[in-house]
């Protein structure tokens, strides 16, 4: 949530004003991102910030240890869920930045327009209820 309070503060949703939002946006041109290059962790965005994903890194490998202890899963079944989980995170986190993107190759779609302009509290309550209902 760091980068919320400090390159995407409320009132400057797109980083219009952050220094270093817009130098990194002046190196590629002020192209905006492709969702490819958000997912990218090797660009250097947000999604290979050890301080941002690294909790639930952390439980990844807590809850793939136990299932391989505890219930006996197969070290491929374990390394395939790494992978899945891995790519969920990375293609969370890409969807995530891209709210914060002028001129978004999704912005095309109208259901990307409305899922951006739902507020968090609400993205947050949904996934809430679906992870309960599951």
């Amino acid at each position: 949530m760091l980068h919320h309070q400090v390159r995407y503060p409320q009132r400057d949703f797109y980083g219009d004003f952050d220094d270093d939002v817009q130098g990194e946006r002046r190196t590629r041109d002020l192209t905006p991102h492709t969702m490819l290059s958000l997912m990218n962790p090797m660009e250097g965005n947000t999604t290979s910030n050890i301080a941002h994903e690294g909790p639930l890194v952390i439980a990844v490998i807590a809850i793939l240890f136990c299932a391989k202890l505890i219930f006996g899963v197969t070290i491929l079944t374990c390394c395939f869920a790494f992978l899945g989980y891995a790519f969920m995170s990375l293609f969370g986190s890409a969807v995530h930045l891209s709210f914060h993107e002028r001129g978004f190759q999704l912005e095309a779609y109208a259901w990307y327009r409305e899922l951006r302009s739902l507020p968090t509290c609400c993205i947050t309550c949904t996934a809430r209820t679906m992870q309960w209902s599951m």
